[in-house]
């Protein structure tokens, strides 16, 4: 194919020189002077439309990645949480008789592994509040050179 095209350029080429080079005839029509006249056009090439966005699986649209070394990043956080939702979700409706907001300290070790998640204060007996617990506790982090302790506000899901 790009021989083709090589191939039809020289052969363009050659046809616009004898245009430019021989001069019209008195016997030719007005339409050949015209075109030897004519300046030809430089080719264009259109720049191709940049792809769209893609979705943020955190919910942090615009919010660009930036590794640092041997720390978790808020986005790191934000997408372990992320992780976590639909086990979360699946706990209110488990439990959709149960309601209630409190907050939950994680604690994230240098592993990436929660190594805990508990209510400060949850509702006495709750099975909702430990099917919360259990989802939060089986996100996994990036590696990190630091335990991370976060308070998640437990408010339902929207």
């Amino acid at each position: 194919m790009a021989i083709a095209a090589l191939a039809a350029t020289f052969w363009l080429g050659v046809a616009t020189l004898r245009i430019i080079i021989h001069a019209p005839a008195a016997g030719r029509c007005h339409q050949d002077a015209s075109l030897a006249a004519a300046p030809v056009p430089a080719p264009t090439v259109a720049p191709l439309p940049a792809p769209p966005p893609m979705p943020d699986p955190c919910g942090i649209e615009g919010w660009p990645h930036v590794q640092r070394d041997g720390w978790l990043t808020f986005r790191d956080l934000r997408c372990g949480i992320s992780a976590a939702k639909p086990g979360m979700r699946a706990c209110q409706r488990q439990f959709s008789d149960e309601s209630f907001h409190a907050n939950m300290r994680v604690l994230v070790g240098r592993s990436g592994r929660v190594l805990s998640a508990g209510f400060r204060r949850p509702p006495a007996g709750s099975p909702l509040a430990a099917c919360l617990e259990a989802a939060m506790t089986s996100v996994t982090y990036p590696r990190s050179s630091e335990r991370y302790e976060f308070i998640l506000a437990w408010q339902g899901l929207d």
